[in-house]
């Protein structure tokens, strides 16, 4: 009895380690995903701003019930990398000034899926963080409401 309580604990730690190793990579290749989709976008704000911006996509707060992923991953929506991507090229092209201190300040951009109800943007360092919220919150951002947000943070 005691040989089988034991057998079942080692099957049920197998199986909890397997599920979390699932996971586990299928958020690498979700981030994998989202790295080449947003590619030619970061492309073009370095171009545009004269920068060498680098993109991160940190999975910590990722949830795949809150973004619909599949579990392939196949399908679902990613974070909107890309209004934030718009929204410093358009700061770019506001002023020389604004070019410049994106170029000289600005070296990570940093797209974050969060459960949150509102999006936010903020400046770490030479990071600039972007905690999408989640695809169906009324308070996703509108282009003009994301350029503010990076304005602010520029001139702080």
């Amino acid at each position: 009895m005691k040989l089988n309580r034991v057998l079942m604990a080692f099957v049920m730690v197998g199986a909890v380690s397997s599920s979390a190793f699932a996971g586990k990579m299928l958020n690498k290749k979700i981030q994998a995903d989202m790295q080449e989709s947003n590619k030619d976008g970061l492309e073009s704000v370095n171009k545009d701003c004269g920068s060498q911006i680098k993109l991160q996509i940190p999975m910590e707060q990722y949830d795949q019930k809150v973004w619909g992923q599949n579990d392939d991953g196949a399908s679902g929506t990613y974070p909107p990398c890309g209004i934030v991507m718009d929204g410093i090229r358009q700061v770019c092209a506001k002023s020389d000034d604004f070019k410049k201190a994106v170029a000289s300040t600005l070296k990570i951009l940093v797209c974050q899926p969060t459960s949150a109800e509102k999006f936010s943007v903020k400046m770490v360092g030479p990071k600039l963080v972007f905690k999408a919220a989640k695809p169906d919150a009324d308070s996703n951002p509108s282009t003009d409401a994301v350029v503010k947000a990076i304005i602010a943070e520029i001139d702080k």
